[in-house]
C-alpha cells in the first residue's frame, strides 16, 4: 500500500499506468491554485466528515484549473468544478489510495485550506 497524489494535467496518465486506461476529461476552472470546492459529492465520506465543507466557490471563479476526472471507472468523488465535472476523487488498491487532486496546486501560492486537504490526502489511505 501506499498513497499517490496527482496534480493538474497529470491525473488520467496515473490512473492509467495504475488501474486501466483513461482519457483526460475537459479542461475547468481558474488557475488560482486552489482546491476546487464549487461541488461536493459524497457528502457522508470520511474525507468531509474530517475537513468538513467550506465549499460556495462561485462556478470557475476561485477555482484550481484542472481535468475533469469523472469518467474513470470506480472513483469515489469528493468535489468538482459542477454535478458532472469532478477535479477530486479517490481510489483504493489495496492498502494504497489514488488521490486524484487535478487542480493546479504545485505552484505555491494555495490557500491555508487547500494545503490543509493536500496534508490530509497525504497521511490518509483510507485504512
Amino acid at each position: 500500500g501506499g498513497i499517490i497524489i496527482t496534480e493538474f494535467n497529470i491525473s488520467d496518465e496515473v490512473f492509467s499506468s495504475v488501474f486501466s486506461n483513461v482519457s483526460q476529461g475537459v479542461r475547468y476552472g481558474n488557475c488560482s491554485d486552489n482546491f476546487t470546492e464549487a461541488y461536493q459529492f459524497t457528502p457522508s465520506d470520511p474525507f468531509w466528515t474530517d475537513l468538513g465543507w467550506s465549499g460556495g466557490q462561485p462556478g470557475n471563479g476561485n477555482t484550481g484549473c484542472g481535468y475533469n476526472v469523472s469518467s474513470f471507472p470506480g472513483i469515489t468523488p469528493i468535489a468538482g468544478w459542477s454535478s458532472s465535472a469532478v477535479s477530486t476523487a479517490y481510489r483504493d488498491s489495496g492498502s494504497g489510495r489514488l488521490w486524484l487532486a487535478d487542480f493546479d496546486w504545485q505552484d505555491g501560492s494555495c490557500s491555508t485550506r487547500t494545503q490543509t486537504v493536500l496534508a490530509y490526502m497525504a497521511e490518509n489511505n483510507g485504512q
